[in-house]
């Protein structure tokens, strides 16, 4: 090992907080914006509405819209029935309701919105909107950097669905190419 690579010298210090962090509650849409870019989640849907960079709009409506769609019980595709039912939009996860998203988070006798910010650091600020759709939920988390160009979403899926498939919606208002990565 070189030299340069070995650490010679780490300074942290320990904080204590006293009890937890409150963040004001996001009564109208949530907006973001740092050097780089302006993110603006609709506080009545929990989606993305807006992504505007060097004062250019990226998004045609909504974005990370999750979607169930009909499917087939084939999970490889074989069938002549997979081309015929697959994507017809069947429904489109909501956010819940503040008591729905309550007894989702395993509060119990507190109601808190389901649309809220977890965090709001030097480095980041933390969205997190819970959804439902039918017997299935989904937590999502917008991870936006102070300092940085790109921004996170996460989704945790709790599927409960049978013969559904589950599409995120993304529209960008320009056209190109899609690259990316698939597991097969």
């Amino acid at each position: 090992m070189s030299e340069n690579s070995l650490a010679k010298k780490l300074r942290t210090e320990a904080k204590v907080f006293l009890k937890k962090p409150e963040f004001p509650p996001i009564e109208k849409d949530f907006v973001f914006t740092n050097e780089y870019y302006t993110a603006t989640i609709g506080c009545e849907t929990g989606f993305l509405q807006s992504l505007v960079a060097d004062g250019t709009e990226y998004l045609n409506g909504q974005a990370f819209v999750p979607t169930l769609t009909d499917d087939t019980d084939d999970p490889w595709g074989s069938s002549s029935e997979q081309n015929i039912r697959l994507g017809k939009k069947a429904d489109t996860f909501r956010l819940m309701t503040p008591e729905e998203g309550s007894v989702f988070s395993g509060l119990k006798g507190k109601v808190i919105p389901s649309l809220r910010i977890i965090e709001d650091g030097d480095v980041a600020t933390i969205v997190e909107g819970v959804f439902s759709c039918r017997s299935s939920f989904i937590r999502t988390q917008y991870t936006f950097y102070k300092h940085r160009r790109d921004f996170d979403v996460s989704l945790k899926v709790f599927w409960n669905e049978k013969s559904m498939a589950l599409k995120l919606a993304v529209p960008l208002s320009f056209c190109g190419k899609y690259y990316g990565d698939i597991p097969f």
